[in-house]
């Protein structure tokens, strides 16, 4: 994993993260009916029964590991306001800095973590009376904020509320500056409305299309299958420049990014593999073919990316 964070809630393990979305969730509600069911979806993250949660993380992290645009219009003022808005050529996998990984890592984050509590406490699915004291205590505040546009009315709004000290006060290891971090939780919160209102299953639909086809017989399957070919014949280089091309033409397909890692992988391209990696797991969370593998590469002694 990256270097520099403690093994808590925010050390880049993004496999515990649902286990760490309950316990947040159980230090904040004391209602058993909402806590059950938030155990219980944790088995159907990833699948048709998640309702597609994990998509907001697809939404948010788009413009950092995806090359598609920013959710919005006010999401993009926003990132260039607060300083986690990067031009597409200091993107590429290779050359990616410290500091943009680690608004990765943060916006992924919170991304996920948002989202989660937001969908459990949604009162269009569980009504006043089983609805956690969480989500009423805060109600006036993601009411306004959904409203709000304006960056400095924004930042100030969400910089004094109660709501977004429960998740800041668990960031406890990052090297962004506190408005970035801002930033980061002022996308991922107004992707998470969007999703829990039902904005984003229009515009997601091709995204869906992309994690959910394989391709067969398209220019992408072709692509995909030349370099499944070189990576058997260990012409490993020449299979990653083959899976590049394929993202080119289906970029949301998670099996790509899988083929590509471990191609990345028998290279020692370690920060490649690294990134290819999350995006495996944030387009398909259950996806487990080779992600291990992928994975473990980032931490052998000496070879982590910096």
């Amino acid at each position: 994993m990256w270097r520099g964070h403690s093994p808590a809630m925010w050390c880049g393990d993004w496999s515990q993260l649902p286990q760490e979305s309950l316990r947040f969730l159980v230090a904040s509600s004391q209602n058993g009916p909402v806590l059950e069911d938030a155990k219980s979806r944790l088995f159907t993250l990833g699948t048709p029964d998640d309702g597609n949660s994990h998509l907001v993380r697809v939404a948010c992290l788009g413009p950092y590991l995806f090359g598609s645009t920013f959710f919005s219009k006010d999401c993009e003022i926003w990132a260039r306001s607060s300083g986690i808005y990067y031009h597409p050529s200091k993107l590429v996998d290779s050359n990616i800095s410290a500091e943009i990984r680690e608004a990765i890592l943060v916006l992924d984050t919170l991304a996920y973590h948002v989202s989660f509590v937001l969908v459990i406490c949604n009162l269009h699915e569980y009504g006043p009376a089983t609805t956690i004291h969480m989500a009423e205590k805060h109600r006036g505040f993601l009411t306004d904020f959904d409203k709000e546009t304006i960056y400095s009315s924004v930042r100030t709004m969400v910089e004094s509320s109660d709501f977004f000290r429960l998740f800041r006060k668990k960031l406890t290891v990052t090297s962004l500056r506190e408005e970035q971090i801002l930033g980061c939780f002022m996308i991922a919160l107004k992707v998470s409305l969007a999703h829990c209102n039902g904005a984003l299953d229009t515009m997601l639909t091709y995204i869906r299309r992309d994690c959910e086809q394989n391709g067969e017989g398209s220019r992408a399957d072709e692509l995909k299958k030349c370099g499944n070919q070189k990576f058997k014949d260990k012409a490993y280089q020449e299979a990653c420049e083959y899976y590049t091309k394929a993202i080119a033409e289906m970029r949301y397909n998670h099996f790509l990014y899988s083929n590509r890692a471990l191609s990345a992988l028998q290279l020692q391209k370690y920060k490649e593999v690294e990134l290819d990696a999350r995006r495996v797991v944030i387009l398909h969370p259950n996806f487990e073919k080779s992600t291990c593998d992928a994975l473990d590469a980032t931490a052998v002694p000496g070879e982590r990316a910096e």
